[in-house]
């Protein structure tokens, strides 16, 4: 009963709200103080949601836009939660934007982990998408760039076990770094080596023989939900991963960034 209430709780969220709203739909697009100030005038709030918990579904109507805050989802199919994951979304992502703009779901989000979720009025986002073209196309390039992930994992697919972790990894990095919560090559990740099983379709035995070969390469230490890079270059070259799929702002754009985070060793979300 503790986790329901605390689930469903939903408190305005005044305090860094421009920076996070601006930093998962501005940097996508040239943003005038205007727009700024309007993402800053929303009224938002934030849920915690527990391991597993629903964030937002096929079953549930489309009212909000949810932006991680800390922790991390997933995307799975509505009619089989506990079938092959098709995205991992981290702090800074808005999941269901996609939903908020079209209308309707077609999988749901789930928590993984502990994840605590900032949820902006659909409606007031379309309206303000309606009023400014500056808005509605970064939040144009935010739906391309969750294309061009989807792109990159269908083609990874036809990779090798330890290939396909070592590019997952890199490409995690890369996301969690520009949102600044890596430190020295390492980030929170709140994904045990079984769940790879979901998320890759490889088996569990090759999941962990692939981790065991990707340490005893000396590319990667994965202890206690957390994964430090030891060799950033060679972990590149190992999944043929190139980050260029993962900036989609327009050339010599002066997208809002957001601020950058000074990530402590137990560093787990944005400072929101």
């Amino acid at each position: 009963m503790s986790l329901i209430l605390r689930r469903r709780s939903f408190r305005p969220m005044p305090d860094g709200r421009e920076t996070l709203i601006s930093l998962a739909f501005g940097r996508f697009g040239l943003l005038d103080a205007g727009d700024a100030a309007s993402l800053a005038g929303l009224e938002v709030g934030r849920v915690q949601y527990a391991h597993g918990d629903k964030i937002s579904g096929s079953d549930t109507r489309v009212t909000n836009c949810s932006v991680i805050v800390s922790g991390m989802a997933l995307s799975v199919p509505a009619e089989d939660p506990c079938g092959p994951v098709t995205a991992i979304h981290v702090p800074a992502d808005a999941p269901d934007l996609g939903a908020a703009i079209t209308g309707h779901h077609d999988h749901d989000i789930v928590a993984q982990g502990e994840c605590l979720v900032q949820h902006v009025p659909a409606d007031a986002l379309r309206k303000m998408a309606t009023d400014s073209p500056g808005l509605a196309a970064a939040l144009w390039r935010r739906t391309a760039m969750d294309a061009r992930i989807h792109h990159a994992w269908l083609a990874a697919a036809h990779m090798r076990a330890t290939p396909r972790i070592a590019h997952l990894i890199s490409e995690l990095h890369a996301r969690l770094d520009r949102v600044g919560l890596t430190r020295d090559g390492s980030f929170h990740l709140p994904i045990e080596q079984k769940d790879l099983t979901r998320i890759l379709g490889i088996s569990r035995a090759h999941g962990n023989r692939s981790v065991q070969t990707l340490r005893a390469a000396g590319l990667i230490e994965w202890t206690r939900g957390r994964i430090r890079i030891r060799n950033l270059a060679a972990l590149h070259t190992l999944a043929q991963f190139d980050p260029g799929y993962l900036f989609v702002a327009p050339p010599g754009s002066r997208a809002l960034q957001g601020r950058s985070v000074q990530d402590a060793p137990d560093s787990r979300s944005l400072p929101f």
